[in-house]
């Protein structure tokens, strides 16, 4: 899993939010691990298939909520097996891609820039 090629558009941070999933009758509840602009990583069942659109609500902490749609982009079960026939632990979970966020849209580049290694840039005057 180490050789996995990272093919994210934008950093992500390590986050530790409450979210809500809702997809026609169901709700699934689990912690965001990590978030970035276009997506996050739900620590979940992964019970809902790649390419489900999904209306997600998550709560950052002290500062607000998200609420957005967004797809279902992969998922992750408990253990996966590498092509040497080891088996790797893993996270149970779905990687999600944001598709429009509703509300709180401001929230997210603060929320971000609070818990990232990297300090934002300062600005000149």
């Amino acid at each position: 899993m180490g050789n996995k090629t990272d093919r994210r558009a934008s950093a992500r941070c390590i986050a530790n939010c409450q979210c809500w999933v809702e997809q026609e009758s169901i709700t699934l509840f689990g912690t965001v691990t990590n978030l970035s602009t276009d997506g996050l990583f739900l620590q979940t069942l992964p019970i809902l298939d790649t390419g489900t659109v999904i209306d997600i609500r998550i709560s950052l902490q002290d500062i607000g909520d998200l609420q957005a749609r967004g797809k279902v982009a992969w998922k992750s079960n408990s253990h996966i097996e590498s092509s040497d026939g080891i088996t790797e632990s893993a996270v149970p979970g779905l990687g999600i891609q944001f598709q429009d966020i509703k509300e709180g849209k401001e929230l997210l580049p603060e929320y971000i820039s609070r818990r990232s290694v990297v300090p934002p840039p300062v600005k000149c005057q």
